[in-house]
């Protein structure tokens, strides 16, 4: 489902990944600016931790962060479950039909 809503442009994915993705509703899209992409080996560096000596010279700066204050926390209509609890308890019925079998 999330793969639908994303391309209906519902969600918009914010954490720069492509496993473990995390995903937000369309109206906080500002947020994957502020989310920093996942940590990524240097190319041609090898599995295991780095020698100490590598490790001072490999090692990137610290990248100077833009962190804002998230903005009005959006105010949306109340749920109405009824639909959905319909749905469960129709599917508690099927259930309890089958398992008492």
């Amino acid at each position: 489902y999330l793969e639908r809503f994303l391309s209906d442009g519902l969600i918009v994915e914010v954490t720069h990944r492509t496993a473990r993705r995390l995903f937000a509703l369309k109206e906080l899209e500002p947020l994957r600016e502020i989310v920093r992409p996942p940590k990524r080996p240097l190319p041609g560096r090898k599995r295991g931790r780095p020698r100490k000596s590598e490790s001072q010279e490999t090692t990137p700066p610290e990248e100077d962060l833009d962190i804002r204050p998230p903005g009005p926390v959006p105010t949306f209509a109340p749920i109405n479950y009824e639909e959905l609890e319909r749905a469960i308890e129709n599917a508690e019925r099927i259930i309890r039909r089958y398992r008492a079998d």
